[in-house]
């Protein structure tokens, strides 16, 4: 017995689903919500930093006049340092955090509960 030959109808399904299981040149790939969240947030952060380094150059340039302005090419009080950068005309602004000294008053606490300074020797000890 020969074998029968499939109906045009059986022929298209099986076509079809092939088709459906590939993706085709210039479609879109489906929504993946991890990847959709991960650019919102990526792309929000970028939108702040790029704002933010508008601030800093607007920031920057009023430094730079107000050092020019002033006559200085070196500013340093109280941890803030400014210089002026000539082949750039620009400023390198730095912030240094304050250092402890040795003279400073550092209190410490006893096992007994007794308050004394630094480098003190407790009462037994004396």
């Amino acid at each position: 017995m020969a074998k029968k030959k499939p109906t045009t109808s059986t022929r298209v399904r099986h076509l079809a689903k092939r088709l459906k299981a590939q993706a085709l040149p210039g479609m879109e790939d489906h929504a993946i919500r991890p990847l959709e969240a991960i650019a919102t947030k990526y792309a929000d952060i970028r939108d702040r930093r790029m704002e933010l380094t508008r601030d800093e150059h607007t920031l920057k340039a009023n430094a730079l006049v107000l050092m020019k302005k002033y006559g200085k090419t070196h500013y340093a009080h109280a941890g803030v340092v400014i210089d002026v950068v000539q082949g750039d005309e620009t400023v390198k602004v730095k912030i240094q955090k304050p250092h402890a000294d040795a003279d400073d008053f550092v209190e410490a606490v006893t096992f007994d509960g007794k308050q004394r300074a630094a480098g003190e020797a407790d009462d037994a000890e004396a």
